[in-house]
């Protein structure tokens, strides 16, 4: 900027009044207009050394460069101040996504662990139901096998049904029979007894009938015996009494 006012100074003092539209007033178009040579001049800078002094055109060229540099700069500065709050913002975004993607990394982490976790309980859990299953299936078969068996005892229990009431109509039967023995064997038991005690009675009668015939035959033969006579037999003595009644046999 500040070249671009030492140019414009340099050209109001050497073209003063001079109309913008014809620059032959002005000494210094007027040079490059009569002679097509241009002559080197030098100025001293503050820093003490000596520097060519560009022509005006150049000057005004450079300096309207460096005005646009200038604008450029201001715009890239600009830009750059931009960039820079965009790159701290990235930078703190960057920042925070990383703390965030650490976060989600431990996340992941801790789902890993937590999904291994579950697939061990989910192999835990299928080991469990295939073992349930198998049970289950054992269960049914059993049951299976126990409505058979049911099926079979119900028929069992049909048949003994059967059978035991044959049983019974026979156990019925042999009771009347048994009632009917019993009666029977009562009646023989009278008969027994009956005849039992005629046996003992004739029993008596028969030692009772022996003691005499013994004691007859005591008194014969303490009596004196005579020869018989001639021409006649000896009687034997008759003994009086029923003849004893044989003993009846028991069935």
């Amino acid at each position: 900027m500040k070249k671009i006012l030492l140019a414009a100074l340099l050209f109001a003092t050497a073209c003063p009044a001079v109309d913008a539209r014809d620059l032959k007033g002005c000494f210094l178009f007027g040079r490059r207009n009569k002679t097509t040579t241009t002559t080197t001049q030098w100025y001293k800078a503050k820093d003490g050394t000596l520097r060519k002094m560009l022509p005006y055109w150049d000057a005004m060229h450079r300096a309207e460069d460096a005005d646009k540099l200038e604008t450029d700069l201001q715009k890239s500065q600009a830009d750059l101040a931009a960039a820079q709050a965009s790159n701290a913002q990235t930078t703190a975004e960057l920042t925070a996504a990383k703390a965030q993607a650490e976060a989600l990394q431990k996340e992941l982490e801790a789902a890993r662990a937590q999904v291994a976790e579950l697939t061990k309980q989910v192999s835990s859990e299928k080991t469990s139901v295939a073992s349930q299953k198998e049970r289950a299936d054992k269960a049914e078969n059993a049951h299976k096998t126990a409505i058979g068996q049911v099926a079979t005892l119900r028929e069992e229990a049909v048949r003994q049904t059967e059978t035991l009431n044959g049983v019974r109509t026979e156990l019925k039967t042999a009771a009347e029979e048994r009632d009917a023995l019993k009666i029977k064997a009562e009646e023989l038991q009278k008969a027994l007894t009956a005849s039992e005690t005629a046996a003992k009675q004739a029993r008596e009668e028969l030692e009772a009938l022996k003691k005499t015939v013994a004691e007859n035959k005591q008194a014969e033969e303490a009596k004196p015996t005579d020869p018989p006579k001639e021409g006649t037999t000896e009687e034997q003595p008759k003994v009086e009494g029923d003849k004893p009644a044989e003993p009846a046999s028991g069935n």
